[in-house]
């Protein structure tokens, strides 16, 4: 036979003017990063994400990469006013310490050539601090282009603010693939 085993628990939502009726009790301490960073650490101040932000690159660039940049310029300012998945706003400081203008982008080999051999790993590092900007630092063009959506996903529009930050700067992450490939089975069978 199959047991099937339910658990409820039971979470006291709050309302705050903060997050414009959602909870601001989300129960869940983990970023909302998807897929998971292989490794992350995260602090608790609240930064500002400039809608100015350069993009600074170290070494040459690459068409992927510059088109990537025009992309992720209009991506990291989409408004989500009311989020599917409310961010935990109760693991960070509600002041804004610094604000962030500049992100430098680090490429040791800017081929864009693509095979399962290709080093996608890449450290993303983001700093609070006299020296405020986001760095990123990928073996190859396609790890870059990962350590972007991953920004991205950290960056988030603040209802209190009236403007985007990063919450529980500063982050430290370094991610790679498990396995050589990156991929997602959908089971639509049933």
């Amino acid at each position: 036979g199959v047991v099937i085993a339910f658990t409820t628990s039971q979470h006291k939502l709050t309302e705050d003017s903060a997050t414009d009726g959602l909870p601001a009790n989300n129960p869940i301490r983990q970023p909302w990063i998807w897929p998971l960073p292989q490794t992350w650490q995260r602090g608790n101040q609240t930064i500002e994400f400039s809608e100015n932000v350069r993009f600074d690159f170290e070494g040459s660039s690459s068409s992927i990469l510059n088109k990537a940049v025009q992309r992720y310029q209009r991506l990291f300012f989409l408004k989500e006013t009311h989020p599917m998945i409310p961010y935990n706003w109760s693991t960070t400081s509600t002041i804004v310490a610094y604000v962030v203008n500049k992100i430098h982008i680090q490429v040791e080999d800017i081929s864009e050539e693509l095979s399962i051999e290709t080093d996608v790993s890449y450290s993303l590092t983001i700093l609070a601090g006299q020296y405020d900007r986001v760095k990123i630092k990928a073996k190859t063009v396609f790890g870059a282009l990962y350590a972007l959506e991953t920004l991205s996903q950290i960056v988030r529009w603040s209802p209190v603010h009236q403007t985007f930050v990063i919450p529980n700067a500063p982050w430290n992450i370094i991610d790679y693939p498990k396995y050589k490939h990156r991929g997602l089975l959908l089971d639509t069978s049933r």
